[in-house]
């Protein structure tokens, strides 16, 4: 055991005194800590916060999915429905909020198991969705959204 650690301090004394050693040992240390996620942040734009209602034939939605996501390039905004209330609208994950400008909203179900049936017509949840809304960095960003069962008529 004595002579293990005895090793260990002397190739580490050895690495430490050679100067390509050194330089060798303090690029391993670099690579290690910049891989270790020390980088800078990517700043995220502003986000404003949005809320809402959304009924499904005139009642309350019980439970379901929203995602805000933007005309314009930019990230998503994704949110659920609780209660028929439109909640925890988030931009990647960390940003309360959805950025400003114009957006296509996409409503789905939730919590399906197998056997569920899906209560939200699928057009509501593709991208090509009736829904949007304009998220105000100004105003309030308060949406109703009111939701038919029934086919839209053409």
């Amino acid at each position: 055991m004595i002579q293990h650690t005895h090793c260990s301090q002397m190739i580490l004394r050895n690495m430490l005194l050679h100067p390509r050693k050194r330089l060798g040992l303090s690029l391993a240390i670099i690579c290690l800590v910049w891989s270790s996620g020390c980088r800078p942040a990517v700043r995220l734009p502003d986000t404003c916060t949005v809320a809402g209602e959304v009924t499904l034939d005139g009642n309350p939605l019980l439970k379901g999915l929203i995602t805000f996501s933007p005309v314009e390039p930019g990230p998503s905004a994704n949110g659920k429905i609780r209660d028929g209330k439109i909640v925890d609208v988030r931009t990647a994950g960390t940003s309360a909020g959805a950025v400003p400008g114009e957006h296509r909203v996409t409503i789905f179900d939730d919590d399906l198991e197998s056997g569920a049936v899906d209560h939200i017509p699928d057009r509501y949840g593709r991208l090509d969705s009736p829904l949007s809304a304009r998220v105000s960095a100004t105003g309030q960003n308060e949406f109703q959204f009111q939701l038919e069962s029934k086919p839209l008529k053409k």
